[in-house]
């Protein structure tokens, strides 16, 4: 019964995932066309088209997998002065000075990457991520049939499980866990990245 709890919980998280990149997707083909529409094109890149001041977006291809999760993340600069410089922080104990980095996450759990930028200038800006990889079998399970109610809160609670075990393992080890109720510091300004 235990096993079963475990793999519901698990695929209610992935349909959650899923339907969060349903929604992404239909927000791109309504902002996409033709040249008419190239201010809609080029405003969807910038996740905060209104604010002026320095800013980031970022993107993660895909969110949700079977692990080894492979992905390749990418952030993206808005209003900088100068260079930027990133600091990614994967919530696997693991980080990047990339702007673009590729990263696996072997692990199954939730995943909250944070991505931190700084110009220049000294200004700073924070964007997170919530990716999701997912033992093979309850992955391939979840793509041939739908889930009950039951099933999906289940595999949510698995999952959750499944991170809240990894974070404290990386804590004991003294590895960096962002958990976003007690954020990490950043980068201090006028450190090399």
């Amino acid at each position: 019964m235990r096993k079963n709890v475990n793999k519901l919980t698990v695929l209610i998280g992935l349909v959650v995932v899923l339907i969060a990149l349903a929604s992404v997707g239909i927000v791109l083909a309504v902002t996409g066309g033709d040249d008419s529409s190239h201010k809609a094109r080029a405003d969807k890149d910038d996740p905060f088209p209104e604010n002026k001041e320095f800013h980031t977006g970022a993107d993660a291809n895909p969110y949700a997998g079977p692990v080894p999760l492979k992905t390749q993340l990418k952030a993206k600069p808005f209003h900088a002065k100068g260079d930027v410089k990133y600091y990614w922080r994967f919530d696997d104990g693991t980080t990047s000075r990339e702007q673009n980095p590729a990263h696996t996450f072997t692990e199954a759990g939730y995943y909250t990457v944070l991505m931190d930028a700084r110009d220049s200038s000294g200004r700073r800006d924070r964007f997170t991520l919530i990716l999701g990889g997912w033992p093979k079998d309850l992955w391939g399970t979840s793509e041939k049939r739908r889930l009950t109610k039951t099933e999906q809160l289940d595999a949510v609670r698995a999952q959750s499980l499944r991170t809240n075990q990894r974070r404290a393992r990386l804590k004991r080890e003294g590895k960096p866990v962002n958990d976003l109720g007690n954020p990490q510091s950043t980068p201090k300004a006028g450190t090399s990245n």
